[in-house]
């Protein structure tokens, strides 16, 4: 994760290089998650980390529509 967001290019527009960045931060959080998952969790976390998976998911899908329309 954190080399994804060290090497991430520069396109000297801030908009597209900070998606560049978040990606990976994004994804580094839903691995987390999913990792913490795959033990035993009081329903409470295991609901919300089950939560932030799809939020993040979500987010991931918004950022790199962002992206690929060159809004950026």
């Amino acid at each position: 994760m954190y080399g994804r967001m060290q090497c991430a290019p520069t396109h000297n527009n801030i908009n597209f290089d900070f998606i560049c960045e978040i990606i990976p931060q994004h994804e580094g959080g839903i691995q987390m998650c999913r990792n913490a998952l795959n033990f035993r969790l009081s329903c409470q976390l295991a609901c919300l980390l089950d939560t932030i998976v799809q939020t993040e998911c979500a987010g991931i899908q918004e950022l790199l529509e962002l992206q690929r329309i060159n809004l950026c």
